[in-house]
């Protein structure tokens, strides 16, 4: 748990080089919010395809972490995946309908725009 408190420390220092370099120890046990944290500082960093990785994991460990769910998919977005994208959206849209109407309502901006072609700056979590 240290490290992690160390990494998000780091993170909020804007020490995103040093975050990447704690969280990604081989054998460093990770729970969703170290994904999490791991996957916004890669993407901080302008590692797409990592970010992209981290958030991915961290919505496998814990699905109920909408943020990760829309920066998921922003990661796939801006890596010029347009469909990929927007299927992640249409599953925010589905796991979140009872719960969460913000993501909902994010989600669904994302995938009007991705259909429309202006996206400017798709909302991430």
């Amino acid at each position: 748990r240290q490290v992690f408190d160390a990494a998000r420390a780091d993170y909020a220092s804007g020490h995103f080089d040093r975050v990447v370099a704690v969280l990604k120890v081989p054998d460093l046990q990770r729970d969703a919010e170290a994904e999490f944290v791991l996957g916004k500082a890669h993407y901080r960093l302008g590692q797409l395809s990592d970010a992209e990785r981290a958030f991915r994991t961290a919505v496998a460990l814990d699905p109920k972490m909408g943020q990760a769910w829309l920066n998921h998919a922003l990661c796939l977005y801006q890596q010029k995946k347009p469909a990929d994208a927007t299927r992640v959206y249409e599953q925010v849209q589905e796991l979140f309908a009872t719960t969460r109407p913000d993501l909902v309502q994010r989600a669904k901006v994302a995938v009007d725009a991705i259909k429309r072609g202006t996206t400017g700056r798709l909302p991430a979590g």
